[in-house]
């Protein structure tokens, strides 16, 4: 979701001020209203009061628990309540902390299947887990970063042969999407 600021004035937005968001991308943005390139838009009034201050320390030891009570009395509650699929772990530190997690959510009952995600996010951390093991696993499902076009490409390559479309019909003045898309090799033939 983006501001729409056809005019490219700085808009300053004021504490305290309320502000509409508004899909209709033809309005003049202003401190009272921003349009936004989102139809999707949630008709909603909200106040945000107060800053967002966050404090990272993954050089020293914090000694709290990785599930906190309040954390705890959420997941009990809230997280019941929608069947939660997966839990991720903020700083955990050992091993132990992913099995009190896993005890924890057993007795829940309905969340005995519940995926657990422990992130590596501190020196203890890094001390106690094979990092290097960790992350050849998990960047073996991960693609490369890619820009806009190339997801572009690779998106129409896999749905061709998905479908299997019979040739893809590309449109181009520089070349470079036909270039995109012989890049991921698609098993039919295509048409600039």
């Amino acid at each position: 979701m983006q501001v729409v600021n056809k005019s490219e004035r700085a808009i300053s937005l004021e504490a305290n001020g309320q502000v509409v968001l508004t899909p209709d991308q033809g309005q003049e943005a202003s401190s009272e209203i921003l349009p936004i390139n989102f139809d999707g838009l949630a008709k909603n009034i909200a106040t945000l009061v107060g800053s967002l201050f966050t404090l990272h320390a993954s050089q020293i030891h914090i000694d709290l628990p990785t599930l906190t009570e309040k954390d705890q009395e959420v997941i009990s509650s809230w997280g019941v309540k929608n069947k939660i699929d997966f839990l991720s772990l903020s700083y955990t530190r050992h091993a132990e902390d992913v099995h009190h997690a896993r005890e924890f959510l057993s007795k829940l009952g309905d969340l005995s299947q519940t995926q657990i995600f422990a992130k590596i996010e501190n020196v203890e951390a890094e001390k106690v887990f094979n990092q290097d093991l960790y992350f050849k696993r998990t960047v073996k499902y991960v693609g490369e970063p890619m820009t806009h076009l190339e997801s572009i490409a690779s998106s129409t390559v896999r749905a061709a042969i998905k479908v299997k479309a019979s040739i893809i019909i590309c449109f181009t003045s520089s070349g470079r999407a036909a270039r995109l898309i012989a890049k991921y090799r698609p098993t039919m033939n295509y048409l600039l």
